[in-house]
């Protein structure tokens, strides 16, 4: 398998580094092949996702040297001098999300600023990209765990998957407003199947 990643065809050679990726293999050849493959324009994205997703099988040592960089690289949003992300357009905010999925199996989510940047893009992709990582780091202790401002606002957010990973974050690390947007969501989906022409559960004291 090793060998097919010196084909003349390139097809062949993505192909073979996300099979010896998914092996267990991380050698320097896989991952460069890795690297060429997500960011070959050419190659059908469906190929360049599998091929960002492959990271995460990869040994730390061997995809965090160059897996940070490929999130910046793909990222829909842009650091300032201040250090406040701003949305921005992207190569491809597919790619960003997968990327993003990759990293956290090999990082510390709440170290790691690529995730509360994130927060930031105006892909729902890559929201619920980084609301998953955010989601699957669980409080560390009593009491409540910080998390980013924006996972509070994106409670609000349009996509009802955006929403959904939001209102888990806070449930999961406990914050203080868990309880609050949790029946603001249910007394808002209450009415939306009124007005729909639902109607009410009976109540023994509504007359």
């Amino acid at each position: 398998m090793t060998s097919l990643l010196a084909d003349k065809d390139v097809t062949v050679r993505g192909n073979a580094a996300i099979a010896l990726a998914r092996s267990g293999v991380s050698d320097r050849a896989v991952v460069d092949e890795l690297i060429a493959t997500v960011e070959r324009a050419a190659t059908k994205l469906s190929m360049r996702q599998a091929a960002a997703e492959s990271f995460a099988w990869l040994a730390p040592a061997a995809a965090l040297p160059s897996l940070p960089p490929l999130v910046d690289e793909f990222a829909s949003v842009t650091v300032t001098e201040s250090g406040q992300a701003v949305p921005t357009s992207s190569r491809s905010v597919e790619l960003h999300a997968e990327l993003l999925r990759a990293l956290t199996t090999h990082v510390d989510v709440t170290a790691e600023p690529r995730f509360t940047w994130a927060l930031s893009s105006r892909s729902p992709l890559v929201l619920a990209a980084a609301l998953e990582a955010w989601g699957a780091t669980p409080a560390a202790g009593p009491g409540v765990s910080a998390i980013p401002l924006h996972v509070v606002s994106l409670c609000e957010h349009a996509s009802p998957e955006v929403r959904m990973r939001a209102l888990h974050v806070l449930a999961v690390r406990r914050h203080p407003q868990v309880l609050q947007r949790l029946t603001m969501r249910l007394m808002i989906a209450s009415g939306q199947r009124v007005a729909r022409g639902h109607r009410q559960p009976w109540c023994p004291w509504r007359r």
